[in-house]
């Protein structure tokens, strides 16, 4: 089975917008009839955009609906988490162990843009158009299906995930109960000698798997030092895939690995999170419904639940 290709980590990070129009209205309620449907609109509008402008464009079809056990993982049902988590860790390393799985991890290597094929056929000029050309129509489409005006799909996560972090901030971090909750999950997990960052109820949410990912990125940048010796080569594309000079924590590059080399990783991974889920199910149980009901109110306003982003 092939390794992982070296990638860069994209993170994700609001502005009032004018009254809906009628055809954002009509587009949103056909949405609540089907929820992906904003995203099938979308990608039509994109590859109508994109053919008229002299390029191709493979329609992404929106991810697989969730399951009642994705559910109930994400509303902090403890044996539907623990049932999650005896395979996939945090979700980390697990996606190059189960390469095909989608829901292996936050970073599935199942989930490929159909566009890949499309955009390596082209030289750097004609990709540097595809993309421009691609945030142009996809930007055309979001304001005509919700009146919200973005620039780029990145723009619109940004977005998204900057009020997201908002609310969370001030409806979760300054909830009292989940604050006790919270302080209650960190001396345990200080107790089994875990680092824990922060008592904060978002912080310490994710605090296994911010842990694990920062060891996962050390180790994609040990790699891409180690393949690239000359300096002014690594720098130069630095900036080309960042935007500018910068340092490898800024993106992050992914390892690469076999299957077989992942697993000591993702037993270990395994072993913390069931650790970290039995310190902190009290904790979650509260918790996770909680940031779930936030989460889809933000996903209704921006469109992610209807699939506006990949």
């Amino acid at each position: 089975m092939p390794t992982a290709t070296l990638a860069l980590a994209l993170l994700t990070g609001c502005g009032g917008d004018p009254a809906p129009s009628a055809g954002t209205v009509a587009a949103k309620t056909a949405t609540a009839a089907d929820p992906q449907g904003m995203r099938r609109q979308t990608e039509a509008a994109i590859g109508d955009c994109m053919k008229q402008k002299g390029f191709k464009y493979s329609p992404s079809l929106p991810p697989d609906q969730k399951t009642d056990e994705d559910v109930e993982r994400e509303t902090g049902d403890y044996q539907a988490m623990r049932k999650h988590r005896e395979k996939y860790g945090f979700g980390i390393y697990s996606a190059y162990v189960y390469r095909e799985d989608s829901k292996s991890g936050e970073m599935s290597f199942a989930d490929q843009d159909p566009n890949n094929p499309i955009m390596m056929a082209l030289s750097s000029a004609q990709l540097e158009s595809w993309r421009t050309t691609r945030d142009s129509c996809y930007s055309e489409a979001v304001k005509k299906l919700t009146g919200r005006t973005v620039s780029s799909e990145i723009d619109l996560s940004r977005q998204a995930g900057t009020m997201l972090e908002q609310v969370e901030s001030r409806e979760l971090d300054g909830d009292a109960r989940l604050l006790d909750l919270a302080g209650r999950f960190g001396d345990c997990l200080k107790a089994k000698g875990a680092r824990v960052r922060s008592l904060k109820p978002t912080a310490i949410d994710g605090a296994g798997t911010a842990v694990l990912r920062d060891e996962m990125l050390a180790l994609g940048e040990k790699q891409l030092l180690d393949r690239v010796t000359d300096s002014a080569i690594l720098r130069k594309a630095l900036a080309s895939k960042q935007g500018g000079e910068g340092t490898l924590r800024q993106g992050g590059f992914l390892p690469t690995l076999t299957p077989d080399e992942a697993r000591p990783y993702l037993a270990r991974e395994i072993k913390a999170a069931l650790e970290d889920l039995e310190c902190g199910k009290d904790f979650y149980a509260v918790f996770k419904p909680m940031e779930r009901r936030i989460r889809d109110r933000i996903d209704r306003e921006f469109g992610y639940y209807a699939g506006l982003t990949s």
